[in-house]
């Protein structure tokens, strides 16, 4: 009876699929509402990358004192979030699955990294002047073997890196305008690139919880030579939703790394002191080599509990 009026309702073919739905062996919850401003898909892509983050052992990264936006590429390609030909083709972006350089390969992260013609042209434009460059088999091998190979040969290392990035956004730049650099110029923008990198800061570890002399100017005020500054800043929205954040830079305004959290808050202050409380595991060692750092906010009531704390352990010590 059932059957029939589900027929005369949806017609027959409706009714061959209904009757092929299996059932479920166990009730399991659906999410249905969840205050974060995502998309259903972006919380899938999210959860999907947690057990990921947890694999990769992305830390030694920053020892390397890459460039932020070498950093942030390679964080990309551990998260397989690099947009090449295969990834915008399971989008639906692109018709094409080969690599725009005329490499007649499928472009994934395994081609970028270690088997992209225009890559493998470059390396060998490095051996040539006398850098030996390691081959590898695909992304994880280059991943995990400069690892092992940073004490002994850390130039190699932010060589190999940062060529990656040059020769990513060569191809971009290929894809965009049909214009090529040759593998010389990229070699040597590349070397200037490394030159003006992070290397320059020497390491203590000075720190100072001040309000800056900035706060009352219109325009953002830099750290003394070799230190660093990290800007705070916190805000409260309805349904007691907050984020707070914060942005390094070094003493010439160069940008080091930024970061945002998501809190369930309501009191101001508090949200404050936890930005500055999760200061430590935010940077995670990154700025061990710099001689001191400057932690600036807006809110004068947090930065004076600060001062008094650093007195009373300076006191007690």
């Amino acid at each position: 009876m059932e059957l029939c009026k589900i027929q005369f309702v949806f017609g027959d073919e409706l009714l061959k699929l209904i009757c092929n739905v299996q059932e479920l062996q166990e009730v399991c919850m659906e999410l249905y509402l969840k205050r974060t401003w995502k998309s259903i898909s972006a919380l899938l892509v999210e959860d999907g990358c947690k057990d990921m983050e947890d694999e990769v052992q992305f830390s030694w990264i920053y020892r390397l004192k890459l460039n932020a936006r070498v950093e942030l590429f390679i964080w990309r390609l551990c998260m397989d979030t690099i947009p090449t030909e295969a990834f915008l083709f399971r989008r639906r972006l692109t018709e094409s699955l080969l690599c725009p350089l005329g490499c007649v390969e499928l472009e994934y992260v395994n081609h970028i990294t270690t088997k992209c013609s225009k890559l493998l042209k470059e390396i060998e434009v490095l051996r040539g002047w006398g850098f030996s460059i390691p081959e590898f088999e695909d992304w994880k091998d280059c991943f995990i073997c400069p690892m092992k190979l940073m004490d002994s040969n850390l130039l190699m290392v932010r060589i190999y890196f940062t060529l990656l990035w040059f020769v990513w956004n060569n191809k971009n730049r290929v894809k965009r305008e049909k214009s090529k650099e040759s593998n010389v110029m990229i070699v040597v923008s590349m070397f200037g690139f490394i030159g003006s990198g992070k290397q320059s800061l020497i390491r203590s570890d000075h720190w100072v919880a001040n309000p800056s002399v900035g706060l009352f100017l219109d325009k953002w005020q830099p750290p003394p030579p070799e230190w660093v500054k990290i800007n705070l800043n916190s805000s409260l929205k309805g349904y007691y939703e907050a984020g707070t954040g914060g942005i390094v830079r070094d003493s010439k305004g160069r940008f080091v790394l930024a970061f945002g959290l998501g809190k369930v808050h309501w009191d101001i202050a508090q949200l404050d002191l936890l930005a500055f409380s999760s200061l430590k595991e935010v940077l995670q060692g990154r700025l061990q080599d710099v001689k001191g750092i400057i932690v600036e906010g807006d809110n004068k009531n947090v930065l004076n509990i600060l001062q008094n704390i650093v007195q009373l352990t300076e006191e007690e010590s």
